[in-house]
């Protein structure tokens, strides 16, 4: 972050009942975005993103992951959304992430993503570090964050976003 930075709050939202997806919109001025989570998955999942309803094959990503015995890597291109490589295995146990977006609101590059998340499944957790690239160069004016086919966030999960001013 930038010298000088400020993180502004723009909205929070903590799910009273399990739900598919949360999405962020109305947000300008800013020259990143910042969002902290703080859930856990109905059932064995990924995390991912969407942004502004663009389900091109125009996302990438890398990931690092580890639990104190394994290292795993990998990366995918040419995806229909945004993927953080950090699967959660349990509702009992959350995951946290923190995610960067990059000059969201430029019109004449790319965007980059950049993440760290864990989960602690009591004694056999995991770490993830994570970048990603969404290939437009529109202004991202919605994010939609969700888990993988099949599942919901769990009830209590818990949803920031920040904007940050250089």
């Amino acid at each position: 972050m930038p010298a000088g930075s400020t993180y502004t709050p723009i909205a929070t939202t903590t799910l009273g009942s399990a739900q598919a997806s949360v999405t962020f919109n109305s947000f300008s001025g800013y020259t990143d975005i910042y969002i902290v989570c703080d859930t856990a998955f109905a059932s064995t999942t990924n995390f991912q993103m969407r942004f502004n309803s663009d389900t091109g094959t125009n996302y990438a990503s890398h990931y690092l992951r580890g639990n104190g015995a394994t290292v795993t890597a990998g990366g995918d291109a040419s995806l229909a959304f945004g993927y953080l490589g950090a699967t959660v295995n349990s509702t009992t146990y959350g995951s946290a992430f923190v995610i960067d977006i990059l000059d969201y609101a430029s019109t004449s590059k790319n965007k980059t993503i950049r993440a760290l998340g864990g989960v602690d499944l009591n004694g056999s957790g995991r770490v993830s570090l994570w970048s990603g690239a969404y290939y437009s160069t529109n202004a991202i004016d919605s994010i939609r964050i969700f888990p993988g086919v099949g599942t919901n966030f769990v009830s209590n999960s818990h949803f920031a976003l920040y904007g940050i001013k250089g």
